[in-house]
């Protein structure tokens, strides 16, 4: 008997979704070959046929929405359908069996569709977005209702998280009892080259054979400005300055933009100016993150919110990885144990509410004071460096805890039971 193939559209590089991280490398590691489904980044062309498509697709979301009780304001429905994008949606790939979304549900929702998600946060996009949501009342924003809606509605077939708090969490955040059977847990796995991976395994044990201590400090893939503010560059060369200047030995390397805009021209001075700082401005191909990842002896990563795959790497090559308390972060490092902690974020920068809701401000990391977390990161990058034996205890946890519990094959075989589950529904329509 043939298996009739399922047809997942990936439309990632569409306009309205590349805004909205685009293709991005977390879920793109789960583009694999799966048997009886094939995945597509093809683009319909925005024709007129298409343009005709995606208009009645959204007249005929704005019905569903105006079914909902009480009634909402007309302008917010429109707010809302706009916001899908219609030129996006005219181009999301049609026909096919599936779409396969991430970050947000940015779709008029007339073809089934998936959903990824890290935080829920980002489902409200672009009306709630990371770092303006402290004092929001998520409740009471009109898109609110509008995604409940469209999570709750039969085309969506599922949502899944690599973050258990998202999992547990979606449910209660929308008061939703239908929706603890729509959404599941994958745990993140991670995937490095064949020739990556050998290097990796062949150098643990030489790992921290050089006299005094390396610090690693990247920016997100995406290497835009803000990202070295949010992940904590500015907190990494205030405590470093303190450090170099107490212990001559320790070294720092910097692969990231400088946010110039922000701060200024002569912050890439100060910068390039600054004993044993090693500053790489153009973007690292996968290998010589890699390179970077072996040559250091303490991976940095200090920010306002979760970087779960560049924690996991940084683990897996063995490294003592520095977070910040952070959300999220605890679903990954434990203190002492698999990485160090600094606290010094939750509560200031972000925090959930009794709903799992994540607020979030980035003020505190913009402003000239950056108050006393560079003070704390200092304590422990001084201590991971007068201790190599712990870093060395630490870095070997971290990578056998990835090695045991974030394989890429069990992420992708959890994705891959998600689609089987889903498969009769898809074969039905």
């Amino acid at each position: 008997m043939t298996v009739r193939e399922i047809r997942v559209g990936t439309p990632w590089n569409a306009p309205g979704l590349q805004r909205f991280n685009g293709d991005h490398p977390l879920p793109g590691s789960l583009i694999a070959d799966y048997p009886g489904y094939s995945f597509d980044f093809a683009l319909s062309p925005a024709d007129a046929p298409n343009i005709h498509r995606a208009q009645e697709e959204a007249n005929a979301l704005r019905r569903d929405l105006s079914g909902l009780t009480p009634m909402p304001v007309a302008a917010d429905i429109d707010e809302f359908v706009v916001s899908r994008g219609l030129q996006t949606q005219a181009m999301m790939l049609a026909p096919c069996d599936l779409h396969f979304l991430h970050t947000a549900p940015l779709t008029h929702g007339r073809t089934p569709w998936i959903l990824h998600i890290e935080e829920m946060i980002t489902l409200f996009a672009p009306f709630v977005w990371h770092g303006i949501s402290a004092n929001v009342e998520i409740r009471k924003v009109p898109a609110y209702r509008f995604v409940r809606r469209m999570l709750e509605s039969p085309s969506c077939r599922g949502v899944f998280s690599h973050l258990t708090h998202s999992r547990d969490f979606l449910p209660v955040l929308f008061d939703s009892e239908a929706l603890a059977g729509k959404v599941h847990h994958i745990p993140l796995g991670v995937e490095f080259s064949s020739a990556a991976t050998k290097k990796i395994n062949e150098r643990q044990a030489s790992r921290g054979g050089m006299p005094g201590t390396t610090f690693l400090f990247t920016n997100s893939w995406s290497q835009h400005e803000s990202s070295f503010v949010l992940r904590g560059g500015s907190d990494v060369i205030r405590a470093f300055i303190d450090l170099v200047q107490k212990y001559p030995d320790v070294r720092l390397i910097m692969l990231t933009s400088l946010p110039v805009s922000h701060y200024g021209e002569d912050f890439r001075r100060f910068v390039r100016q600054v004993p044993n700082l090693t500053l790489i401005e153009q973007r690292a191909s996968d290998d010589e993150l890699v390179e970077l990842l072996m040559t250091a002896d303490v991976f940095l990563v200090p920010s306002v919110g979760l970087h779960a795959l560049s924690i996991l790497r940084s683990m897996y090559c063995g490294l003592p990885t520095v977070v910040s308390d952070a959300p999220g972060n605890e679903e990954f490092i434990e203190h002492e144990k698999t990485g160090i902690v600094v606290p010094g974020r939750r509560g200031k920068t972000a925090w959930y509410d009794e709903t799992g809701f994540l607020h979030q401000t980035f003020e505190p990391v913009f402003s000239k004071e950056l108050g006393d977390f560079s003070g704390s990161l200092f304590q422990a990058m001084e201590r991971l460096h007068l201790e190599p034996g712990r870093r060395r205890r630490i870095g070997a946890a971290a990578r056998e805890h990835v090695r045991r519990h974030h394989r890429i094959e069990d992420w992708r075989s959890g994705f891959n039971r998600l689609l089987d589950t889903l498969r009769p529904t898809l074969d039905a329509a």
